[in-house]
């Protein structure tokens, strides 16, 4: 008895990768490597969870309508809160901020082409932070977004002036009175 033994490509869908991938994978790959090696021997201190460090919330809403914003929001949970009164346009939480850090806000969606869709949030914020939890923000914030209520494209620029910002609630940093668009920040304490 002959046995026909053709061998066949056999492989696994999704596994095969060109060089060009399958090295830039290895080397992160490695990265990973040498930053879980560092964090046994203690290189990250003061990077990952081992001390108190101010941790910085940001919100950006659009108010229907409203001639002005609440100039603060108790408690923590800003988007119920606002819910009825704002659409939520985009909310971010940075660990462990020290003075000096810049956080960068996009949250943008680009289309091809214009359409009624197409909104985002641009911020560039400067935190200082004081003692290690007293932190003031200031930057910039650009907002573009669809409201559909009144049927028009909206662009807003808000200046951040600075502003201290507490750890018990969510503070008003800037308001655009024109397109009734609002930024918040809120500050905690937690590790690092």
């Amino acid at each position: 008895m002959t046995t026909n033994t053709k061998r066949t490509n056999t492989k696994r869908k999704g596994l095969a990768m060109p060089g060009r991938k399958r090295a830039w994978l290895a080397g992160l790959l490695a990265l990973l490597g040498a930053a879980g090696l560092m964090a046994e021997e203690g290189v990250t201190e003061g990077i990952a969870g081992t001390g108190k460090a101010a941790h910085v919330d940001v919100a950006v809403f659009h108010f229907y309508g409203a001639d002005s914003a609440p100039r603060e929001i108790k408690g923590a949970d800003i988007i119920t809160r606002l819910k009825g009164k704002a659409q939520f346009l985009t909310i971010t939480h940075s660990t462990g901020v020290k003075d000096q850090d810049v956080l960068m806000i996009n949250s943008d969606i680009l289309r091809e082409g214009a359409s009624a869709e197409d909104f985002g949030v641009d911020c560039q914020l400067l935190l200082h932070v004081a003692q290690g939890e007293d932190v003031t923000v200031m930057g910039k914030c650009e907002t573009f977004y669809y409201d559909a209520a009144n049927k028009k494209e909206v662009e807003s620029k808000l200046a951040v002036k600075p502003v201290l910002i507490k750890a018990e609630d969510w503070q008003l940093v800037a308001w655009d009175p024109v397109a009734h668009v609002a930024i918040y920040a809120d500050e905690e304490v937690g590790n690092e």
